[in-house]
């Protein structure tokens, strides 16, 4: 297979974080398509995504988190993406959207109305989390105690499709010490991460 990931280095990377562009269903193509992902970017088919070479990118020890759908966690198929990319699937969360007057935000969705997206986690060997202080040790401005585990975030929802920064805050401080890459990314590379995607300027301000 050609390598896709243009200048990415293989077999380096002991973090990935990926923002795939899952293709929605669509039961009505006239009030649907506006709302749906494939509206506002490229979207790809869900064998297209698990034919990509990401297992290829990783270290020894990798970790993974993937942003997905509901629609897509709740039959299996995000966890079928994973294991096809070679991770072996451990666990996951959600991001909880807020506005900017701190209300629940909603959106559309599959009988219940979507307010949270979810990630999930996998693994390749045997990643090292700096501390477990720093286990997903997600940032808000709500206090919380250091030692839990945590895996709801609770993070503002801005543009269509773009993920909080707090996310990658946390993972910086989980996984300080490794070559760290964003795929699907929508804004440039920076001395803490390579990136890879069609939209890395989207959101420059934020690198």
């Amino acid at each position: 297979m050609e390598w896709p990931f243009g200048n990415l280095r293989p077999l380096i990377y002991g973090l990935i974080y990926v923002d795939p562009p899952w293709k929605q269903a669509m039961y009505s193509e006239i009030s649907g398509i506006a709302k749906a992902p494939q509206s506002k970017y490229s979207c790809m088919e869900l064998d297209a995504i698990k034919a990509l070479p990401v297992g290829h990118l990783a270290a020894p020890n990798c970790f993974i988190v993937m942003w997905s759908l509901w629609n897509f966690v709740a039959p299996g198929y995000a966890t079928d993406v994973l294991k096809a990319w070679g991770f072996e699937p451990k666990s996951g969360g959600s991001w909880a959207k807020i506005t900017k007057k701190g209300k629940q935000a909603f959106g559309t969705g599959y009988g219940f109305r979507g307010c949270c997206e979810p990630f999930l986690t996998g693994a390749i060997g045997r990643p090292k989390v700096r501390s477990k202080s720093e286990r997903n040790g997600i940032i808000t401005e709500i206090e919380v105690d250091a030692e839990l585990e945590m895996n709801a975030l609770l993070a503002e929802i801005r543009e269509h499709s773009r993920k909080p920064e707090e996310m990658r805050d946390a993972l910086e401080c989980m996984f300080p010490d490794v070559p760290k890459v964003e795929l699907f990314s929508r804004r440039p590379a920076c001395e803490r991460w390579d990136v890879w995607g069609n939209e890395t300027a989207k959101f420059a301000e934020a690198a």
